[in-house]
């Protein structure tokens, strides 16, 4: 039954809609590159401190700030939505009595994006930023693995050629500027971190298929639920899963006589009662640009596949380069960074041909298709079998394109 209903929506499916699909793709491509091109600079001066300011050399506490500020500035915006009537009559909202379901149902892609956003801080914390980005370079061939065994995705040999160039271009960039050997503890920490982003791409594909998508959703359940609310339930479990790695590292004291840490630093309950306002502001600040980041990857999860979305976040080393020029006021024509930018960018354009290209065949599949069932309507019964005798489409033809 569900098969049926699945198949069924799909032949109702609007085949201009594949179009449309092509700009929304393209500003949430351009929002995510410049929102996680900020993040880690921010971050970082939020940590080291800037204009003599001591800084908040806290990340899992920060990581709880700003997720725990998103995921309440969510709730409320869903709450506010659905107490006004600014949403379709029986959408789903945060606090109705699907919660548990949904809660379950992104349970998973919590877990592991608190893991790994504690353990990203955690890396950068430890670790200066170019050797950060070098070791977050890896991050595409984790997430093409995972797609793989999580959502079933598959890539031909011209889309492996295009993963791999990606990869070997962000690496060649990102190694330019790595000009030190780091410590086995801080390398492994920033080893983990896009093994688990890689996770994180493939279950928030999971989780966006199934609850965002009207045709993949079991029927009778979570109706019109949006990006918003998606990612609300997504970051209360990942501050939940934080929350207790904070206070174990960064608040609760070992050293009463010093009031240190297990870290080695003041504990975190010291430090804020010494610290200017103006940073502990910018620390849970930081929390807007997150927001901004999360509903925006849900929403391109929802658009694309995990694989696409590695690409995406492969190419992001390039802004990411280029505030760092700017920052510094330098430019590194170097060999590493013109190739790297050259491979990178190619591979990059020619995994969107494909993709463009595999888009408009789709779309002309559906309008023929479509023409063709008008066409057999119009025709007397008799004419119509003689016509399906030879060469129309059949609904798994249909389902397929």
């Amino acid at each position: 039954h569900n098969t049926m209903h699945f198949r069924h929506a799909k032949e109702k499916r609007d085949p201009h809609s594949l179009k449309y699909r092509g700009w929304q793709v393209f500003v949430t491509v351009a929002i995510f590159w410049i929102v996680v091109s900020i993040i880690p600079v921010y971050n970082k001066v939020v940590f080291s401190g800037v204009a003599g300011d001591q800084g908040f050399p806290y990340p899992l506490t920060t990581t709880c700030f700003q997720l725990g500020f998103c995921s309440l500035t969510l709730t409320v915006l869903s709450t506010i939505r659905h107490s006004c009537g600014l949403q379709r009559k029986g959408s789903s909202w945060v606090c109705d009595n699907r919660f548990w379901y949904k809660a379950r149902a992104t349970s998973r892609i919590g877990i592991l994006f608190g893991l790994k956003f504690g353990i990203t801080n955690w890396g950068l914390h430890v670790l200066k930023l170019a050797p950060h980005l070098l070791l977050q370079s890896t991050d595409l061939m984790w997430t093409v693995l995972f797609a793989h065994l999580i959502n079933r995705e598959k890539i031909d040999f011209k889309e492996a050629l295009c993963c791999i160039g990606s990869i070997t271009g962000t690496m060649l960039i990102a190694y330019r500027t790595h000009q030190e050997v780091p410590e086995m503890f801080p390398l492994f920490i920033n080893l983990i971190s896009p093994i688990l982003l890689g996770l994180c791409v493939s279950e928030l594909r999971r989780a966006a298929r199934l609850l965002l998508i009207e045709e993949n959703r079991p029927e009778g359940k979570v109706p019109h639920m949006d990006a918003f609310e998606l990612t609300a339930f997504k970051l209360w479990i990942s501050t939940i899963v934080v929350l207790p790695f904070a206070y174990y590292f960064e608040v609760l004291i070992v050293d009463p006589m010093n009031s240190l840490n297990l870290c080695g630093e003041t504990s975190v309950l010291i430090r804020l009662q010494q610290q200017s306002l103006g940073l502990t502001f910018a620390a849970i600040g930081g929390g807007f640009l997150i927001l901004i980041f999360q509903v925006n990857v849900t929403w391109l999860c929802r658009l694309t596949s995990a694989v696409s979305v590695g690409i995406v976040g492969g190419v992001k080393v390039i802004p990411q380069w280029l505030i760092a020029v700017a920052l510094s006021q330098s430019i590194d024509l170097s060999l590493y960074n013109i190739l790297g930018a050259l491979i990178l960018l190619g591979s990059s354009i020619l995994w969107t041909k494909l993709k463009y290209g595999s888009i408009e065949t789709n779309v002309k599949s559906m309008q023929l298709n479509s023409e063709q069932l008008q066409r057999s309507a119009l025709l007397p019964s008799s004419e119509t079998h003689s016509n399906n005798s030879y060469g129309s489409i059949s609904p798994d033809h249909l389902t397929n394109a």
